[in-house]
């Protein structure tokens, strides 16, 4: 998570991050299983992406990627 903070500190990413151009996700790719996992900041945690997490969580994609912006 220390990289999706380290791109807010350029002034162009972070603008592009304000007016919502542009959004930073979170991923971890387990090769050796092939899962991919997102970065939940609700639960401060990865979780492993599941087509029908929404239903399973009730949290949203939108609601998930949606980066805080400082």
């Amino acid at each position: 998570m220390r990289q999706r903070e380290n791109l807010k500190t350029y002034s162009q990413a972070n603008e592009a991050l304000k007016e919502g151009k542009v959004n930073i996700h979170g991923w971890y790719y387990d090769i050796g299983t092939g899962a991919v996992y997102t970065y939940n900041k609700f639960r401060n945690s990865f979780e492993k992406i599941d087509h029908n997490e929404e239903e399973s969580t009730g949290i949203s994609e939108v609601d998930l990627f949606k980066d805080d912006i400082s």
